[in-house]
């Protein structure tokens, strides 16, 4: 409540009184007195209440703090002694400042953490929070949206497009695409039929497979075998080669049909 007695009475004249004897302190030095924000009452706004915890939260006090004087300067016998009593007082005022800071900020953070007012606040604040990350969240995931949407558009025109060009294509090469898949089928029937080897009926991926192949002993021993009945069917197609007249000779005919058994087309 806000009644005689109640945490907002007590604590606005509280506030009041030390914004009181700021003042009239810093007028007395021949300064301008600071005008501290009143502490208010149950129905001030959320700004309101956090200006008032900022500024006195940071109170920077004008007072001279004169009352923590150790000394009386007036009795000072000497100079020297007078000296030494200025520099003791000005370090007692010194500790007397950071005292009466160090207090005031405990007194507004004790009744910081009491204030209602400051409770509503935080909680208005966090709600704000809470609904402008939703806000970008939802904005995000629209923005996410949009951008699968504009990939899936430009890669159905893309395909459009290539379409567009094959078929342009066709109208004016024909059917050079099925030509070149034909061409390429043969390629790669042909190259199968490079790397086979028909001595030891085996077939190869790659020019290696069939370099490893050769080294073999088995493949070496057919070889050898295939060479020993090219002499004997020399020997035996000598007197066929004589009646051959202008034909091709026999042995020739053998090397060949020998080297194609075992490396066919190399």
């Amino acid at each position: 409540g806000s009644g005689e007695g109640s945490f907002f009475s007590v604590y606005a004249t509280l506030f009041d009184n030390i914004a009181n004897i700021e003042k009239e302190e810093a007028e007395d030095e021949g300064g301008v007195g600071v005008t501290l924000p009143s502490f208010g009452g149950a129905d001030m706004a959320g700004e309101d209440t956090k200006r008032f915890y900022d500024i006195w939260g940071n109170l920077v006090s004008k007072r001279n703090f004169s009352f923590c004087d150790k000394w009386r300067l007036s009795d000072a016998p000497t100079r020297k002694i007078r000296r030494l009593m200025e520099a003791d007082n000005k370090k007692q005022r010194t500790k007397g400042r950071k005292e009466y800071h160090d207090t005031i900020r405990e007194l507004v953070n004790y009744v910081k953490n009491k204030d209602p007012r400051w409770a509503a606040y935080r909680e208005a604040q966090a709600e704000e929070r809470r609904r402008k990350e939703i806000e970008r969240q939802i904005s995000k995931e629209k923005e996410a949206k949009r951008r699968k949407e504009a990939r899936a558009r430009n890669k159905i025109d893309e395909e459009k497009r290539a379409q567009e060009r094959l078929e342009e294509r066709r109208r004016i090469y024909g059917d050079e695409d099925d030509d070149d898949d034909d061409r390429r089928k043969s390629a790669e029937k042909e190259q199968l039929e490079v790397l086979a080897c028909a001595l030891c009926n085996k077939t190869f991926k790659s020019q290696k497979q069939w370099n490893n192949h050769a080294k073999s002993k088995k493949h070496k021993a057919l070889v050898n075998k295939a060479k020993r009945q090219q002499a004997k069917a020399r020997k035996q197609a000598a007197k066929a080669q004589d009646n051959a007249a202008g034909g091709e000779a026999m042995d020739d005919v053998l090397d060949r049909m020998v080297m194609m058994m075992m490396k066919r087309g190399c």
